[in-house]
């Protein structure tokens, strides 16, 4: 509501502001009449809430039908997912309803206040009438010829830059508010597309379905599951620490994971082998870029554990956890893989340095990942084990929730993306209608209507160029700040939102490319007297 209210805040100003200074001579014409302050502030007012009524309405009806379609989409994709528990329902209550129009009424209250004083200010109203209010108090150092202007080759284009330099309050204004739209559109596209990016994981690393067995240790139920018609892989493990006498070069702890494994595990993996099995980990820099490193160094390994004075395990080979089964027996600290046979002779007389196996990890691969929930059935029948983590199903979860913050993020940002680019258009195209009268003078001393356009164009081609790059930079900072305020919760990796910035860059070329065509039709066919009487 703080972003939506601030972008409709600024629209709503601009738009209520371009009205009042194109209709000064209306108001000039009421205070000759006898018009007070106060009646012209008001009106100014009731203009504001006239703009907003008809919007509200509208804007019921396109949200409600909108978000009704939504539901409908989501609900369709849950049911794919097998999602049953999960169903949207529509419910309309009256205090969004009625919060929404209360905050839309206090934004346009609070975007009319300074036109509605600048209205008021209308003290001589005959000065009005002839539209001198509107010319701009210049300084002496605003007559001065600027650089650009010097660099211009082509009298129209100094006639650009004399009018950019001396329309300094309608150029600010229309700066601000341009690069507060493209801060916006910037800084929250480019973080939430790269929050989502973070969050949206390949889940397809691990094995396909994996249950722990708590204070069980029977492996035996390894054959029956690997028998199974849709297990293409299956593998059983028990996790145990020992603490190593002397802490290998390149090791960062003493304390040593053993992966316990079953015989036929043993020398299907590991080739009946004492083997050291590596993880890779992922770790964030203090520059935010992610790298990856090993557990164990990658070359040069020990050939041998020294447990105690007595003990001392030799190690027959390095393997990494490359695979999705043996990332799956590594787990996330990798370890000394050894069998079940040698695991009980280490044992003996070692029950305060070791800790005991109480658990047993079953994990297994598939050949038909369709086939996944009538797989996990027949898993927990022959395991008899109160939960089976099905990691099919918990994607399918979790790319459906995914879906649902992307459909209402994206649609939300679409929004903000339409009112901005309203703000933009809305700025552009009324101060070419407020300059009609200027235009049409220089009709009347030969000035062709290409040469006209082309002025505007470089006129207005500056303000977008000063526009979008200030608010490039402040969106690529807002960005980074709001990136930086959930580190601690979400690994995001700072990248510059150069495609937010190329999409705002070809908006703004495609409205300067349309005002260019509509300058022109509207200076090559208006009536040129008419707008002259008028000055």
């Amino acid at each position: 509501m703080t972003v939506m209210g601030l972008a409709a805040g600024i629209m709503i100003y601009t738009s209520i502001n371009l009205g009042v200074r194109a209709r000064i001579r209306r108001y000039g014409l009421l205070r000759s009449l006898g018009a007070t302050p106060q009646q012209i502030r008001q009106l100014v007012y009731r203009e504001g809430i006239a703009l907003i009524l008809p919007a509200l309405a509208i804007g019921y009806l396109a949200a409600l039908t909108g978000l009704a379609g939504v539901m409908a989409f989501l609900n369709r994709r849950f049911a794919t997912a097998g999602m049953t528990d999960m169903h949207l329902v529509l419910s309309l209550h009256p205090w969004p309803l009625l919060g929404s129009a209360l905050f839309m009424l206090l934004i346009t209250f609070l975007a009319s206040a300074r036109p509605a004083a600048r209205a008021a200010r209308v003290v001589a109203p005959l000065a009005a009438v002839r539209d001198n209010l509107t010319a701009p108090h210049l300084r002496t150092r605003q007559l001065r010829p600027s650089v650009w202007q010097r660099l211009m080759p082509t009298p129209w284009g100094q006639l650009a830059a004399k009018n950019y330099r001396r329309n300094s309050g309608t150029r600010w204004t229309m700066i601000t508010a341009l690069t507060v739209s493209i801060v916006i559109f910037i800084g929250f596209t480019s973080f939430i597309r790269t929050a989502l990016q973070s969050t949206t994981i390949t889940y397809g690393t691990g094995v396909d379905v994996s249950t722990t067995l708590v204070n069980r240790t029977d492996t035996a139920p390894l054959q029956q599951l690997a028998a199974l018609k849709n297990v293409k892989e299956a593998a059983a493990v028990q996790v145990s620490t020992i603490q190593l006498a002397k802490r290998p070069q390149g090791f960062s702890d003493i304390y040593l994971n053993l992966l316990v494994v079953p015989p036929a595990v043993f020398a299907r993996y590991f080739n009946n082998q004492m083997t050291l099995l590596n993880r890779a980990v992922t770790t964030v820099s203090a520059s935010g870029q992610h790298q990856e490193s090993w557990v164990f160094p990658p070359t040069d390994p020990p050939s041998s554990l020294i447990i105690d004075r007595h003990t001392t395990l030799p190690v027959a080979q390095m393997i990494k956890a490359n695979t999705p089964m043996l990332r799956a027996i590594a787990s996330d600290r990798g370890g000394l893989v050894i069998s079940q046979a040698q695991y009980a002779r280490l044992r003996k007389g070692r029950s305060k340095t070791m800790t005991p196996v109480n658990e047993t990890v079953f994990m297994l691969r598939l050949r038909d990942l369709k086939k996944h929930r009538s797989t996990a059935a027949q898993v927990q029948e022959i395991l008899s084990a109160p939960y089976i983590y099905d990691r099919i199903a918990e994607n399918q979860t979790n790319d459906s929730f995914i879906l649902a913050a992307q459909v209402i993020v994206y649609s939300f940002l679409a929004l903000l993306s339409l009112v901005s680019l309203a703000n933009i258009i809305d700025h552009i195209f009324a101060n070419l209608l407020q300059r009609r009268g200027e235009l049409a003078m220089l009709q009347s001393i030969g000035t062709t209507p290409a040469q006209v356009t082309r002025m505007l164009g470089l006129e207005h081609g500056r303000l977008l160029l000063i526009s979008l790059f200030w608010g490039s930079v402040l969106g690529a900072a807002l960005s980074y700040a709001l990136q930086r305020q959930i580190g601690s919760i979400y690994e995001l990796t700072f990248v510059p939102p150069w495609s937010e910035i190329a999409a705002v860059a070809l908006v703004l070329l495609t409205v300067w490319l349309v005002f260019e065509g509509v300058s022109y039709r509207l200076v090559r066919k208006q009536n040129i007297d008419h707008w002259l009487r008028l000055t």
